[in-house]
């Protein structure tokens, strides 16, 4: 049987998919072809001049192996079964090896590249587009636009989005002058957030709500006795904590940053600058209907 040729894998089995052991034998015929192929590949071809292009057809069928199933210790169809969870660098298409799963939330998952853009907000002009795989962090793409975004005259307001500000250069932009404006990170649920805490940038401690100060570290949790959260009256407000466990509080690396931004935009100045960033939306609608979303 041969799978190749045809435009639907399914089609090209054509098996009673309502029975219980066709996937089984659906994956033992594709991984059957895979092999006749890389066999076929690994042959001396005399004929053929472009001998890289078998190379990678061999890769391919490789990654592809290796990436969605895995040894089988029942002895399925090859030896082998499908995954049950996908790789975190999965291939997903066979003719761009760079696309990849991507995902803007916990449930809104995209496949492809991602398209981050500098746009001037005052011309509209757009200076820099970069396409970068689905599944790369948002941050990792900023460090290619910062030659653009240091051409002089240089900057005097930054507005990013929320993706974007656990990257560098985005806090080191704020503390050279950079007027930054985004959402900032939420705090939601019931409890006491951070923004209910004192936090002295400047000495380093924090302060809880119930008057207790701790060492204030950039990155990890800090971390409050349990003999002050024990007789605390606003535990119940604080943290749901077992009992011999203090309450803690998560202290981001810029911290200082999404301290400022929580401020601003609890003011009407703040707001209606932050508004203005829908011209960045409106510019992405516009490259969409233009390119497409397959154009690279």
């Amino acid at each position: 049987m041969v799978l190749v040729g045809h435009r639907s894998l399914q089609a090209a089995l054509d098996l009673a998919w309502g029975h219980q052991q066709a996937r089984e034998q659906a994956l033992g015929m594709v991984l059957a072809e895979g092999e006749r192929w890389a066999t076929w590949l690994a042959q001396p071809q005399c004929l053929v001049a472009e001998v890289p292009a078998l190379q990678e057809g061999r890769a391919t069928i490789a990654q592809l192996v290796t990436q969605d199933t895995a040894p089988d210790p029942d002895g399925g169809p090859g030896g082998r079964r499908i995954k049950q969870h996908g790789a975190p660098d999965r291939r997903i298409s066979m003719e761009d090896a760079d696309m990849r799963h991507g995902r803007k939330s916990r449930a809104n998952t995209f496949n492809g590249f991602q398209e981050p853009v500098v746009l001037d907000l005052d011309s509209h002009v757009t200076r820099e587009v970069v396409v970068r795989p689905a599944h790369e962090p948002e941050p990792a793409a900023v460090a290619l636009l910062v030659e653009t975004l240091e051409q002089p005259p240089g900057l005097l307001q930054l507005d990013s989005d929320l993706g974007s500000m656990a990257s560098p250069p985005m806090a080191h932009g704020a503390e050279e002058g950079v007027y930054s404006i985004a959402r900032p990170w939420p705090q939601g649920g019931t409890l006491f957030t951070t923004d209910d805490c004192t936090l002295d940038f400047a000495h380093g401690p924090v302060t809880c709500p119930g008057g207790q100060t701790v060492p204030m570290l950039p990155g990890p949790n800090a971390q409050l006795p349990a003999s002050a959260c024990e007789g605390c009256p606003q535990r119940a407000q604080c943290t749901t904590a077992r009992r011999g466990q203090g309450s803690s509080r998560h202290i981001r690396e810029d911290e200082w940053l999404q301290h400022k931004l929580r401020a601003r935009i609890k003011t009407q100045r703040g707001r209606a600058t932050l508004r203005k960033r829908t011209a960045v939306e409106h510019a992405l609608s516009h490259h969409l209907a233009h390119q497409g979303r397959r154009a690279r």
